[in-house]
């Protein structure tokens, strides 16, 4: 594992039982995101990989909207822990890393999504992850993230995490750019948006 990706499993796994505290309000706001989500593409039927899963908030929230499964990686296992305690019909949970999706064949998925994922990753390490999510969807990719006006406790944070948001939030339209097609974006509550693309 190299060092940026030691970093994040290391500080993820460190507060997994914090964010598994706040998953009820989390859960609260993804199910109204994944509703939104639903009125742009239907979920229905669909299956769908959930990347950088932690306490498995998002995947259950694009289950409630209608998808017919969600399997959710991480690369933190306390984070997990916290996911597979949830006990959801057709999500299921393994340890992955973004940056390499080998144990998935190309098309494998018809969503690809990642919530609050990829802010926190340098400009490199996130082509890497949409090389790979890319390569295992069959059409869609979604991604909620930061967008627009970052509130402030939100900045304190990042600035603890040493995440890329500042950066992130200029570029990654552009970046998305480079791999997608027909980029939509959503603007959500709290200084976030889901990014919709098409491969």
């Amino acid at each position: 594992m190299k060092s940026e990706e030691k970093k994040i499993s290391f500080m993820f796994n460190s507060i997994a039982p914090i964010y598994a505290l706040f998953h009820k309000s989390l859960c609260d706001e993804f199910k109204e995101n994944a509703e939104l989500l639903n009125a742009k593409i239907s979920l229905s039927g669909l299956r769908i990989l959930d990347v950088g899963t932690g306490t498995g908030a998002w995947a259950g929230a694009l289950k409630h909207a209608g998808a017919e499964s969600v399997h959710g990686i991480d690369i933190s296992e306390k984070m997990l822990v916290q996911a597979q305690k949830k006990k959801i019909e057709n999500i299921t949970y393994s340890l992955g890393n973004a940056v390499n999706l080998e144990q998935f064949a190309d098309d494998s998925f018809d969503i690809v999504t990642a919530s609050l994922v990829m802010h926190g990753s340098k400009a490199e390490y996130r082509k890497q992850i949409l090389n790979q999510i890319n390569r295992v969807s069959k059409k869609n990719v979604v991604f909620a993230d930061f967008y627009g006006k970052t509130p402030r406790f939100e900045k304190f944070l990042e600035f603890m995490e040493g995440s890329d948001y500042k950066n992130f939030k200029l570029n990654f339209e552009g970046e998305l750019n480079n791999h997608f097609k027909n980029i939509e974006i959503v603007p959500l509550k709290q200084g976030r948006a889901l990014y919709i693309a098409e491969k």
